[in-house]
């Protein structure tokens, strides 16, 4: 209510939205019970609240000069500093500065889910990358070596590795799922079937490609052994055909390609 009045949304409007929050409450045949706190999954209006809870955040973030990135509620902070010492009291000093202006908005920092990875600067070796320990909000937090943001394994080389390791076990677990609708004596077409993988192992791996696109060749290997099962399938084919030949006789661009593209 504070911050709709801090940006001057006029009247009618705050008093529409404190009646809706106000005597929320759940209800079946059985039972009732009061809600205290959340809002449905894909509320229209859950969103618009969020951003006026949570953009104060954001602009006290900026007038630190601390890079900050969100996305609903995942944030992440970007700090750096010409030493590790001084990387760890900013990060000390920056998070104990969120943890404020969260509880004034009634949250509190999830240190269970906070995560940190170190990333150095190109004029040192990036050999040999080492855990480091950090104080979030007086308890320690030990760095990793590879973090999942918005689907996509970050790691402190950036070699984007672990993100295609993360894809070509995901990919596996689907495949067999799909083909067991696409056998080759049977089932659906080999038009209707591309249109099947791209919209799946297709769409998982061109998901936010622009980031890891110029790592395909290192991680070829992953890449063709998903391509090979998905042309297979697309153009009925026996196991011992080649990729390339597989991609011709299905239509279908290699993978990498289409990831790259």
């Amino acid at each position: 209510m504070s911050e709709m009045i801090r940006y001057k949304i006029p009247p009618a409007l705050i008093r529409i939205i404190r009646d809706y929050l106000c005597d929320r409450r759940a209800r079946t045949n059985l039972h009732e019970i009061t809600l205290e706190k959340g809002c449905p999954q894909g509320s229209v209006l859950g969103p618009l609240l969020w951003n006026l809870a949570y953009n104060h955040i954001i602009e006290k973030m900026l007038e630190q000069k601390m890079g900050i990135i969100c996305y609903a509620d995942d944030t992440i902070l970007i700090t750096r500093s010409p030493s590790l010492e001084k990387a760890k009291e900013r990060v000390r000093t920056s998070t104990l500065l969120i943890a404020e202006l969260l509880a004034v908005s009634g949250l509190k920092l999830n240190i269970e889910k906070t995560e940190i990875v170190i990333f150095k600067g190109g004029g040192t070796s990036r050999k040999g990358t080492v855990t480091e320990t950090f104080e979030i909000c007086e308890r320690k937090v030990e760095s990793k070596l590879c973090m999942k943001y918005l689907g996509v394994y970050i790691d402190a080389l950036l070699t984007f590795n672990a993100h295609f390791e993360y894809l070509r076990k995901k990919c596996k677990v689907l495949i067999p799922k799909v083909t067991a609708v696409c056998q080759n004596t049977c089932g659906y077409s080999s038009v209707a079937r591309k249109t099947m993988f791209q919209a799946t192992v297709g769409a998982i791996f061109k998901y936010a490609s622009s980031v890891f696109a110029h790592r395909c060749a290192a991680n070829r290997k992953a890449i063709e052994e998903i391509d090979k099962l998905v042309l297979r399938t697309t153009g009925r084919l026996y196991r011992t055909v080649g990729m390339y030949p597989a991609s011709v006789i299905s239509g279908k661009i290699p993978l990498e390609l289409d990831i790259i593209r």
